[in-house]
């Protein structure tokens, strides 16, 4: 059976173009499979030319010069061949590393030109070499100083005319402190994949911190630092220029840290440098250019891709679920158990590593209070293990001590009158559990020491028993006396429920709500409880300050109000990833001293605290944690 293509062509044009038309769409140049063959022509007339692939022709036979030309371009400068020469591999995987280069410095100027390449092999092969077969022939019969010669060298494939570049700077694995990531560069710009993309399992995705990616790699962070010096506001940024050269001298200081917040100590470096004062904050809504991102791409244990995006924090939330039940499959012994009622286990660790293939997982053993026991679990940051801990130790220490327990609730909370006050929190039951709670946080636990074996344990309870009571009346005693205080707040607040005083009535509403709402007792760290009637005490003075200072007062509620919203910000992206941050707790509770320096400031502060304090708090321990 003829296969027959019928075109119409006019002879004269075919006569003249013979191997162009069969280097076109009627003849695909592939050597491996043609093995230097194309079809015969078998006839040309004037209505047009008919191809027929009843009988192959070698085509060397036809035109050995262009042919010869054909497989030096479409076989080894193209690199589509199946060969044993040694040389062409040598010759191919230095051909990928300087490709690779290019991908890696964002340029194209670094590999030499094809027809370059088409040259160096032009002049060392034969006339007769055309196809596979006699190039491997040839080859085969040379003495190892010919052969030699067929080989590349890095330098003979890069350009000349290309500026100098440092690979070093362009790693292949990005180390952190407990593992090694595969990077892989695309230089494809308006590509999901352009940039630098790092291959993250997800039972490790917990463990990256922004600041491991942040900083790219040393070859990437000056076009980083410019952008993000470019993007400042423009009466600043005008006082920084020639941004490119202010970049280049602080990029040694820079890359000699390399870890930590990067924003956080570019501001650092340049207020240094030029004296202008530079916030991070500017940059906290500011998106980079993709490839100045680390795209992170999320796999499975057998490498297969889960998920990719630029933003760590949103993959954390989104694999939240992911990584919890990796992170217990891949413990070669769980150590998860519940229904614990005393301290029967081996010593609680601080940090439980799980080794994963060349990954080493980080686990954070935690007790967690289950009310009438205690279960034992593994959670993803130490924080909260911490956090989560202290109450699991408080109600071993209750189990194991009933009888006090049963002595607290028959002497805690029996005054009726004094109780009225306390309605707001719930029922008797409900706040009695709450106040012996915080009794046995306040007694025996140290946050800074807590108790890891069962020795430690009993310790801890034998020194502080004898203390318990007279915890947790000194604990019912300051409830009273915050709800005396609130009481006589909520009386005065009143008086400001007209449309006129709307902002400073709606800002001691909330101030209300989040000193005092249902489980403060124990929610509040025992040095600021104790604080609580302070706080009350300068609200109560700011209402009587009031109407002499109102348009102080509301310029203060706006300026506190911004506060409040990036800390309510960023409290609620921590819950959502199921962490705690310390320094965010602290900063919450500086904002009510804050407010007492403002609208009290006789009552006096428990620490030095300003609007300078505040915000420099703000910058070096919450933002350089938690951006």
């Amino acid at each position: 059976m003829y296969s027959r293509i019928n075109c119409q062509i006019k002879p004269e044009w075919v006569e003249s173009q013979a191997v162009s038309l069969l280097n076109h769409e009627y003849f695909e140049p592939h050597w491996e499979k043609r093995r230097g063959q194309v079809m015969a022509f078998e006839k040309v007339s004037l209505y047009g030319l008919t191809l027929i692939e009843k009988r192959k022709v070698a085509f060397n036979k036809i035109d050995p010069v262009v042919s010869r030309e054909l497989f030096i371009r479409s076989a080894l400068v193209a690199l589509d061949i199946r060969t044993r020469a040694d040389f062409f591999h040598h010759n191919r995987q230095l051909i990928e590393k300087v490709s690779q280069a290019e991908e890696k410095t964002r340029r194209r100027d670094i590999l030499i030109e094809e027809e370059t390449l088409f040259e160096f092999y032009d002049l060392l092969l034969p006339a007769h070499i055309y196809s596979t077969r006699n190039l491997e022939s040839w080859y085969n019969k040379l003495d190892k100083k010919q052969k030699a010669a067929l080989f590349l060298t890095e330098q003979d494939l890069i350009n000349a005319r290309s500026s100098e570049f440092d690979l070093n700077e362009f790693p292949d694995q990005l180390n952190t402190t407990f593992m090694s990531l595969k990077l892989d560069y695309k230089f494809a710009p308006g590509k999901t994949s352009d940039g630098i993309s790092v291959d993250v399992p997800v039972s490790a995705l917990k463990q990256l911190k922004e600041e491991d990616l942040d900083w790219l790699v040393p070859g990437m962070l000056r076009e980083k630092c410019i952008a993000l010096a470019k993007a400042l506001p423009k009466p600043l940024r005008r006082l920084l220029v020639p941004i490119p050269d202010l970049v280049d001298e602080i990029l040694p200081a820079l890359k000699s840290e390399s870890t930590g917040n990067l924003r956080y100590l570019l501001a650092q470096k340049l207020t240094a440098k030029t004296g202008v004062p530079i916030d991070p904050n500017y940059w906290l809504n500011y998106k980079l250019d993709e490839h100045l991102q680390m795209h992170i791409r999320v796999v499975d244990e057998v490498g297969s891709l889960l998920g990719t995006g630029r933003d760590l924090e949103v993959l954390q939330k989104q694999f939240a679920e992911e990584i919890q039940r990796n992170m217990q499959r891949y413990s070669e012994s769980s150590i998860d158990r519940s229904g614990i009622t005393e301290w029967d286990f081996a010593e609680l660790e601080e940090v439980h590593e799980v080794q994963h293939a060349d990954i080493k997982l980080l686990t954070y053993p935690a007790l967690v209070d289950e009310i009438d026991s205690v279960s034992l679990t593994l959670c993803d940051n130490l924080p909260l293990a911490k956090q989560e801990t202290i109450w699991g130790i408080v109600r071993l220490l209750m189990l194991n001590s009933s009888q006090q327990v049963k002595y607290l609730k028959k002497i805690l909370l029996n005054n009726t009158q004094n109780n009225l006050l306390l309605s707001h929190l719930g029922t008797k039951d409900e706040i009695l559990l709450q106040l012996i709670r915080a009794a046995y946080r306040n007694c025996f636990i140290n946050e800074e020491n807590l108790p890891r074996t069962k020795s430690a344990f009993n310790e801890m309870y034998e020194s502080n028993k004898g203390e318990l009571i007279n915890c947790a009346e000194k604990l019912e005693s300051k409830l009273y006396d915050i709800f005396i205080h609130y009481h006589q707040v909520k009386k005065l607040l009143t008086k400001f429920s007209s449309l006129k005083d709307q902002a400073i009535y709606n800002d001691v509403k909330v101030q209300l709500e989040e000193l005092l709402h249902a489980d403060f007792i124990c929610d509040s760290p025992e040095e600021y409880f104790l604080e609580i009637p302070r706080y009350l005490k300068a609200i109560k003075e700011r209402m009587v300050k009031y109407p002499r200072q109102i348009e102080k007062d509301k310029l203060w509620t706006k300026m506190l109000q911004q506060y409040y919203s990036q800390y309510s910000q960023q409290y609620e992206e921590l819950v959502t990833q199921n962490m705690v941050s310390t320094e965010l707790e602290k900063y919450r509770w500086l904002l009510e001293e804050y407010r007492v320096s403002l609208f009290a400031q006789s009552m006096g502060t428990r620490e030095p605290i300003s609007d300078k304090r505040l915000k420099r708090f703000w910058q070096d321990k919450v933002l350089k944690t938690n951006i």
